[in-house]
């Protein structure tokens, strides 16, 4: 959440099921989204 109270959720790609980060990187097609924080 945001400070303006705005709620950025995840990419589709990075919801549940959770993988793990190597399972996932080695799953996609094209480079992840990096979420800002």
């Amino acid at each position: 959440k945001k400070p303006d109270g705005t709620i950025i959720s995840k990419p589709i790609e990075d919801l549940y099921p959770f993988l793990s980060r190597e399972e996932f990187n080695e799953n996609m097609i094209v480079p992840p989204v990096e979420i800002l924080k």
